[in-house]
């Protein structure tokens, strides 16, 4: 069996957002980062600019699952956490987001999601495959 080269290449989506602790209302889920539908996140970070007071943690993920990307990143010291990627790809338009289990009171944070879209291409490297001996564009 021959693997079967496709040409078709895409850049990482990027997505960032910068948010305060006045920006979160509550401890429900809290959309941040839209992804289209198909989207897999590769990478991403959750970084604490500001610190929170104490016992504050956040969770990264969706509307689903709300900690998918990372559980209790601890947002009492300054720092970056990476966010897991679990190669979910998303059956629906919707959002990266942050739980706060306990509402923090003060702090700064951002989050950061790269992520690739199925069946999405920019560019064309190479050549796909068209058979036996038979090279073509």
């Amino acid at each position: 069996m021959t693997i079967k080269k496709k040409s078709g290449r895409q850049d990482v989506l990027y997505g960032r957002i910068e948010f305060g602790f006045a920006d979160i209302d509550d401890t429900t889920f809290h959309g941040a980062i839209e992804l289209p539908y198909g989207a897999t996140v590769v990478a991403g970070a959750f970084d604490v600019l500001v610190a929170a007071q104490a016992t504050v943690v956040a969770d990264v993920g969706d509307a689903d699952v709300g900690n998918r990307y990372k559980n209790d990143i601890d947002c009492t010291a300054l720092g970056r956490t990476a966010l897991v990627p679990t190669g979910f790809k998303t059956t629906a338009e919707g959002d990266v987001g942050i739980t706060f289990p306990v509402k923090p009171t003060q702090g700064s944070f951002q989050l950061e999601v790269q992520y690739v879209v199925d069946g999405r291409v920019a560019m064309n490297q190479g050549l796909d495959y068209r058979g036996p001996n038979v090279r073509g564009a």
